[in-house]
Order: C-alpha cells, then structure tokens, then sequence
C-alpha cells in the first residue's frame, strides 16, 4: 500500500477523537461511530492510496532553456518542477535536466534554476542521452520544450529510450501571445556566378501580423533595391533577380523594416557570392555569318567573342582553355576529325559546346554515326534530306485475357483499341507503301499479318487480318519478341522497327540474345506500356537497349494514337521548312524565364531525336512526332546544349526579336566556375564554423602547421584565425556572432585564397510557434504521451498500480446515507 497524498491523513486525528468521546456516551455511541466511519473513509480517499507495487516510476524533467523559450515558457516550466516535488512524481529527490545547445543536470531541482548553457541551440537529443544514462532501469522523461531541435540527433534517442524502457511524455510549450515580429528567416545567393549572369537572390520573411513593411536589399553595404510589400502571418517567399556585378567577391543584405518590429536582432540576413570573369566564347561558322547575330547578342552580354571557321580550325590548348565553343551550322565534312577528337577532350574537361543546326548540321549535315554525334543531346537522323525513308514495321501486340477489360474511360475494352490501332498503323504504312507485319502474344506467339508490303490497293485484306484478333491467355513478352525479330529480319526495308506493346507482367526470361539481334540486325524497338500494371522497368529497359522509345500510355483510349504517332516518329523526316509552333517541355534552367509568355514561332529545324538521359527544354512537332529545338546534357565535366533552328531563317524571331534565350543558353552551356584550392565554407550544421578542406578543394593534403589565416570581422577588426583540425586534411574556425566575414587562407609557396562569409543570427531569435510533430513524434517512439502545459498536478499524478481512492469513497457515501437514514428512523414516532 503507498499513498500519493500523505498530509489528508492529518485529517484522521480529529475524527479519531471524535469517536473515542462518543465511546464513553453510549447513548450517542452509533450515530456519532457511523458519522466517524463516513469521514475517516472520505479522508483515505482524498490521500489516494494505492495497492501494490510503488506507483511512481523514476522521473526526469528535462527543461528546454534555449534563446526560444520566453519568460511565459519559463514559468510554466518552473510550475512543473514545483508540481512534481508537491506530487511526489519522482519517487526520490525530482531530478532536473536542463537542455539548450548542451544538457546538464540542475544544480537546484526544486527550482527552475537558472543554467550556465549556451541558449544558441537546441540540443534534445543530448538532453535524452542524458536523462536514459541516469534511468538505467527504465522510467519516465518529462520533455518540456517548444519543439525545434536545431542540433542533435533526437530520433535516434527515441529509439534508445524505448529499447531502455523509458517512456518519453512531452509538453509542448507555446510562446506568450505573440509581439509584432517580421524577422528575414532565409536568405541565399548562388555561388559561383560570372559576370553578368542572372544573379537570383532567394529569401523568405516571416511575420507574425498581417501588414505593410519595407524591403531594402544592400549590394557591398551599399542600397540597390527598395520596395513596399505586404506581408502575411506566417512566411512570405521573395524571389529577386539581379545581374552579377564585376568579378570579385559581393556581399549581399536584405532587411526588413516593420512598424511596432519587437525583435530587431532577426530584421536581416547576409549572403555572399563569388563572381567570375564573363565567360570567353569561340564561335566557329560553317561560312562566315552562319552564326547570324548570335556573336554580337553575346558581346552585348559581356561575353569575350572571338569567331573562326572550320579551316582555322583551333589548336587543342585553345579548345581546353575555352569557356564556351559554339558550332554554327557546320557539315560533318568540314570537322576535321583530330580537331572533333580535341573538342571532345575539351569538353569533357570542362568546356561549354553549343552547337547550332541548319541546312548544313546534324541530320542534315551527316552528323549521325560521328563522334561528334556521340557527344550532342540529341541523335542525328540518316540519311540527309528531307525524303521520308523506306520503313519495315512489325508490330508485336499483348493479346492476352487482360486485354479484355474495358478501358479506363469505360467505352471499349483494350484489345478492341489494339485492333484499332493496328488499323491506324495500316493506313499509314500503305500510304507509303512500307512493309508492315503484326505477331499477337499471350503465353505463346503467333503470326497474325505476315510481313508484307501493303498499298492502298492491298490494305483489305491486311485489315481483315487485324480484326480477328481477340484476347485470351498469359504473357510471355520474351516469345512475342523474338516472333517479331523473326519477322523483321525478313523485310527488305532499309528501316526496320519493332513496336512492341503490354498491359502486363510478363513470364521471366533471358532478353540478351534477342537485344543482341536487334543490334546486329540494326532493327531498333520502341515499346508501350499499357495502364497501370504494364511491366514499365521491363518495357522501359528494352526500348533503351534497343535504341526506341518508350511511351507509358495510362489509358487504351489514347492507343490508337500513341500508335500511330509512334508510326510516324518510326521514319521521320530529317528536316522541314515553313511554320512551326514552339512548346515549352521538359523543365529547364534555359526555359524557366519563358514560362507563361508567347513563344515565337520557327520557321524551319532540324530533325534529330532526343537521347536518353538528355533534357529537352523546348520541343516542336513534325509529321505528328515531337523533336527537340533546344536540348542538353553533361559530357564529363562539361555542358553540351543544341538548338536544332540554327541562327538564320529557320530561328525566326528566336534570333532577332528574341535573342535573350539564345544568349542564357551560351552562358549556361559556358565552362563552370572552379574553386579556388584552400577557399573556405560556412559548416551547414554550424553557420558560426568555417570548415577549410584541402584535399576536396586542391586534391592534396595539408599540415595544420602550414595553414594560416586572417579574418576581417563585421566590424573592420582584422585578427588571425586559428583553425583546428577536425578530420584527416579537414580543419575548422568558429568566427563568431552574425555579420560578414573576409577570411584570407594561406600556405606556404601558394596563393591566398579569399572568401567572404556571411554568418546569420541565432535560429532560436526567429518567430515561431511551437512544433508539436517532434514532439508527438519523441512521445509515440516511446510509448509516451503528450501532456497539457496548464494541467502539471493532473499530469504528474500517478496512475498506475491499483488505486483505491475509489473504493473509499463509495464507503463514504454509503455511510453517510446510512446516517441519514437512521436519523429518519430515529425521528419516526411509535404507533
């Protein structure tokens, strides 16, 4: 038996008194014993006695002290230690943890005492490692925080405590009705940048009321933008975009100014960013003025431009320590082969390659099978010209009994649109008078239309063929391919391809040797995937080993014309003249300025197909087939980008009225900016720690004694700065509070290395809320619970064991109802 409330049993004494006087009164003895009874049962219930095992387990408090818990914070937390010492809730001395950047045991645990921690972080995990080495037994942890842990490791103490049997139940503290706040919570620039390149700043306000303040941004500590905005509760993204100013080292600050602002140590941010020289460009014209206006457009935007022709072809040393090599509508036989050997080199280097298409480029100009075809995002097309070539196509179609389910628009089931897709597929092909043959799969193969050469004359009979095809058994995907490859090897096309389509999983099989025939006998796949539980890793991988495309098709609906598009991209033509729409594609760092403006149509554009891996930033159609217009991709170290228009006629106004695409696109592709051996860096887990790497950054290692350095604090003091070593060839420097640093770091026979670094204010200084999904997260870890702040006493009342409070007070009401009905019959007279 234990009793959670002993000081009630004080109580007792009186009623025990009472009862002994009545004893010498017998004529009061009974009323006087039962009223005794009721009051000493209702005084054992309020003492909450317990049975069994003690009922409190062993307690920690674990206090966060950090810079964001305010004074309402603090004396909530002071309540509980108070609560816990009047609720007897630890079972010993109540031992408390208080927790900020470290943790450390109170040196007073009756009080909330005042620590010696540094409050710039918030450290839970250490406080948990701490609380679960002095619960070796298992217990209980009381968190009592706002919930951001800026630091630590807090997940991985959870699981511990639970292993160690410590429950974990977490209070989540709110801050006092909040004060009118607008702090600069984020604020980046990228780096590094050229000169002259779009610099775009990112950053974010938060407030805490809905209202109008003012944005100054700060170039170098001087003004270069001011703008009114209004802000709403909560966070307010700012996109700013600016030019990169000279080279050198800039720091940039953004501020915000808001009437009745309670906090100004968190009004602004610093970022720094790295500026290069502009990038130097050398542009090579299949004839002179093949590049149109693009060298001038580049000289207008900073860029170093000096233009040659393939004759004067550059030596290698020059091609390698280029910025950017532009190709204008060059043929493949103007390339001398060593030169097209030493830009690859070049570029796999670092250096940028734009390449330019035209009549004279790419598809058009031989380009396909060379090694510089190999290096572009996009694949020429064979032969050159503008004739549509000679197509073998064998199409291999799932027919098995899943093919019978209706489509997911619910009007014809999927082998009916199979049917009408081959059908489309038909018409095409004897349009042209190619050769077209159809293999149909389930768990075995057959041969639906032989391979033949169909016309418009002939097509009946084809198309009678195609409508007995129906829909039953399995999948073997493998026994369907190689049914197809049988059959293209027959045709006599120079072209020959395989569209191959599944809405399933397929029975497992070795592909290699059928992949094998396809490449030997230049037969290329394409492949669908068909609705949801199509095999796409599969289908996927075939198309790409095989040089097709592959095309996930959601709904049998669309078949037919993913079918017949896929017809035409099977021999397309290689270039056209005359109009064509633009369209925005892939997502693109070339394109992003263009979303939701008009895009100028071309007139005219190479033919190429889009390489795996390679981003198509904008696309146009011909003969129903989408082809790339703007593409890239890396190759090594360097950038490879191609506008298939050219810069002539065929651009249109994307030359003329519209150049600012073609100029991003230049500067992108531009050889990326090194850095500098011994360059410094903020430490991402601690802003106020510079980290100095050699071995990432020069590529060799380095002894601490050779390291120097100097720093230029925010306010002009200059001072050396010692760095200590942390890891093998990995030294670090704590700077200081927040501001703009310049650190010089040096070695003995090497360059100085310069850098500006921008420290922020301390996180804990931003307004915010409390975040109750780390907490919740700490206390269903542990099998805890989360608590209510305003309610310690109910909290940390124990409720294990078995209580008997109730069973007390139950007595005492029965008592006290068997007094008042002896009294009744007391006062009742005698017939």
């Amino acid at each position: 038996m234990s009793i959670a409330v002993p000081l009630w049993l004080l109580a007792a004494i009186p009623i025990a008194l009472l009862a002994a006087g009545a004893l010498r009164r017998p004529s009061e003895r009974a009323p006087t014993l039962l009223r005794a009874a009721a009051a000493l049962a209702l005084v054992l219930a309020l003492a909450q006695p317990h049975a069994g095992a003690h009922h409190a387990p062993p307690t920690l408090l674990l206090l966060d002290r950090s810079a964001s818990t305010d004074a309402t914070m603090v004396a909530r937390e002071d309540a509980w230690v108070r609560a816990a010492v009047r609720q007897h809730a630890c079972a010993a001395p109540c031992r408390v943890i208080a927790f900020a950047t470290t943790a450390a045991f109170s040196d007073q645990p009756g009080t909330a005492a005042a620590q010696s921690l540094d409050p710039a972080g918030t450290d839970l995990g250490a406080a948990l490692r701490l609380a679960l080495g002095a619960l070796p037994g298992g217990g209980r942890a009381v968190v009592l925080s706002d919930g951001h842990a800026s630091r630590g490791d807090a997940d991985a103490q959870a699981s511990a405590a639970r292993r160690a049997g410590v429950h974990v139940d977490a209070v989540p503290l709110t801050p006092a009705p909040t004060a009118t706040d607008a702090a600069v919570t984020r604020f980046t620039a990228p780096s590094p940048v050229r000169s002259g390149d779009a610099l775009p700043l990112s950053a974010t306000v938060r407030s805490t009321v809905a209202r109008t303040a003012t944005l100054t941004l700060a170039r170098d500590g001087a003004p270069i933008g001011r703008r009114r905005i209004t802000l709403r509760r909560g966070d307010n993204p700012f996109f700013l975009t600016y030019r990169a100013p000279a080279a050198g080292w800039h720091a940039y600050r953004l501020a915000i100014a808001l009437d009745g602002d309670t906090t100004a140590a968190n009004d602004a941010l610093d970022a720094t960013a790295r500026v290069g020289d502009a990038p130097r460009a050398l542009v090579i014209e299949g004839t002179p003025g093949r590049a149109g206006a693009l060298p001038a457009v580049l000289r207008r935007n900073g860029l170093a431009v000096t233009t040659t022709t393939p004759s004067a072809w550059p030596s290698p040393v020059t091609l390698a320590t280029a910025d950017l090599v532009v190709l204008a509508d060059i043929p493949a036989t103007a390339l001398p082969t060593s030169g097209v050997t030493a830009l690859r080199t070049a570029v796999r280097g670092g250096t940028g390659l734009f390449v330019l298409g035209g009549p004279h480029s790419l598809s058009l100009g031989g380009y396909a099978g060379t090694p510089l075809d190999a290096m572009l995002p996009v694949q020429s097309l064979t032969p050159g010209g503008v004739r549509r070539r000679q197509l073998a196509l064998e199409l291999v179609l799932d027919r098995s009994s899943s093919m019978a389910d209706l489509a997911t628009s619910g009007q014809d089931t999927k082998i009916a649109l199979a049917r009408a897709a081959a059908q489309s597929a038909l018409a095409l092909t004897a349009r042209d008078e190619d050769e077209l043959g159809l293999v149909a799969f389930d768990a075995t193969a057959r041969v639906s239309v032989p391979l033949q050469r169909v016309t418009p004359g002939s097509s009946a009979a084809v198309a009678a063929q195609i409508d007995r095809l129906d829909a039953d058994g399995g999948t073997n995907i493998l026994l369907g391919l190689q049914r197809g490859i049988a059959q293209a090897e027959q045709g006599t096309a120079k072209v020959k391809h395989i569209i191959l389509m599944s809405d399933g999983v397929s029975e497992p099989g070795d592909y290699g040797p059928a992949l094998a025939r396809l490449r030997r006998d230049r037969i290329t796949l394409s492949t669908i995937a068909l609705g949801p539980d199509a095999d796409a890793t599969l289908l996927r991988r075939l198309a790409r080993d095989a040089g097709g495309r592959f095309v996930a098709v959601p709904d049998a609906a669309q078949l037919p014309r993913v079918l017949a598009q896929e017809v035409r991209s099977s021999a397309p033509s290689v270039g056209f003249r005359g109009r064509a729409a633009v369209r925005l594609a892939d997502p693109s760092p070339l394109a992003s300025d263009l979303s939701g403006t008009p895009l100028p149509a071309l007139g005219g554009a190479v033919v190429t197909r889009l390489r795996p891996g390679a981003t198509a930033a904008l696309t146009t159609t011909v003969d129903g087939t989408t082809v790339p217009v703007l593409a890239h991709w890396q190759d090594g170290l360097g950038r490879v980008a191609v506008w298939t228009p050219g810069a002539g006629d065929w651009a249109g106004a994307w030359a003329t009225g519209h150049p600012a695409t073609l100029a991003a696109t230049a500067r992108w592709t531009a050889r990326a900016l090194a850095t500098p051996a011994l360059t410094p860096t903020s430490d991402p887990a601690d802003p106020s720690r510079v980290i100095v790497d050699p071995l990432a950054t020069a590529g060799t290692t380095l002894d601490l004694a050779d390291l120097a350095a100097t720093v230029r604090t925010p306010a002009g003091a200059t001072r050396p700065l010692p760095f200590t070593q942390i890891a093998p060839s990995r030294y670090a420097a704590s700077l200081g509070g927040p501001g703009v640093y310049g650190l010089g770091v040096r070695t003995p026979g090497t360059t100085t290395a310069q850098a500006l670094i921008a420290v922020p204010y301390n996180a804990e200084l931003r307004p915010q809320p409390a975040d109750t999904s780390v907490l919740g997260t700490l206390a269903r870890a542990t099998d805890g619970r989360i608590l209510n702040p305003a309610a310690p006493d109910a909290a940390l009342r124990p409720d294990d064991g078995t209580a008997l409070w109730r069973a007390f007070a139950v007595a005492a009401l029965l008592l006290l109802l068997a007094d008042v009905a002896a009294g009744r019959r007391a006062l009742t007279p005698r017939g």
